[in-house]
């Protein structure tokens, strides 16, 4: 994984210990609670799921991946693996269709069918040019570049640069169908944390010949994105941590701050 090449930030507060809110809020414990998350032992689980677009519509044609099993949806978007290890209270799924951007899922299992939904997104693509100093806005959020940028294998690239994007912030009824994994997270001491995200921006950078491309060695894109509720805005703190979606692992990480400007966080990734 390179996470400069395929970006998905939140910014987010200590909030519940479970994988995700929708998993089970009666896990909710404040911030200073020691706790330590176990994963459990390994087990074989069944799951079926449904893969729509942002309309709610049924996805055809979705490859979904599980721990070395692979599926692909029919036409009413729908999918089954059986038999697939995972952990007891941890399993990571992934689902890619050709004009969207990555969609995954993490959920905690039980020995019972697993169920679960993803809405894969559709990006807004923007085009800006290595060496020039530009920026983009999609919904609530701006990423200003430098103009640096380079193959995957660190080789300086020069030429149009194109910018698939999503903005996903916490206003968003469909957020947690929608966002990569779920809340697991593992802070900057290797402890795992529940989230609340404040919003989300997911971001990969392609070559004129569709190639993968990531910010060059050394080189910061900042990210500007507005706080979207009353709620979190009356209690935001000037500091926030970030964090970035590790796609092998399944879990986000964290890695550096962003600062309360106004109704906005601004953060250098």
């Amino acid at each position: 994984l390179n996470k400069l090449f395929i970006l998905s930030f939140a910014l987010a507060t200590t909030l519940f210990t479970n994988c995700s809110k929708s998993e089970d809020d009666s896990t909710t414990v404040n911030s200073t609670t020691e706790y330590k998350f176990d994963l459990g032992k390994s087990v074989n689980r069944a799951f079926k799921g449904l893969i729509v677009n942002e309309e709610n519509q049924p996805l055809a044609g979705v490859t979904v991946k599980m721990s070395g099993k692979s599926t692909i949806t029919d036409a009413n978007g729908m999918f089954t693996l059986s038999n697939v290890p995972v952990k007891e209270r941890f399993a990571y799924l992934t689902a890619e269709k050709a004009g969207y951007l990555s969609g995954s899922r993490t959920l905690m299992t039980h020995e019972s069918l697993n169920t679960l939904k993803i809405m894969l997104v559709s990006p807004t693509i923007f085009t800006i040019q290595s060496g020039v100093a530009s920026s983009v806005t999609v919904g609530n959020t701006t990423v200003k570049f430098d103009g640096a940028f380079s193959t995957e294998n660190g080789q300086p690239y020069t030429g149009a640069v194109k910018v698939l994007t999503s903005d996903m912030p916490a206003n968003d009824p469909y957020v947690f169908d929608k966002m990569p994994g779920s809340l697991f997270a593992i802070d900057a001491q290797g402890q795992y944390k529940g989230l609340e995200t404040f919003g989300m921006i997911d971001v990969e950078l392609k070559g004129a010949n569709n190639q993968n491309l990531q910010l060059t060695s050394g080189h910061k894109a900042e990210i500007s994105m507005n706080i979207t509720t009353q709620a979190q805005l009356e209690r935001a703190p000037q500091i926030m941590p970030m964090w970035w979606f590790d796609d092998v692992a399944g879990l986000w990480r964290e890695e550096g701050f962003s600062t309360k400007v106004g109704n906005k966080y601004v953060g250098n990734v």
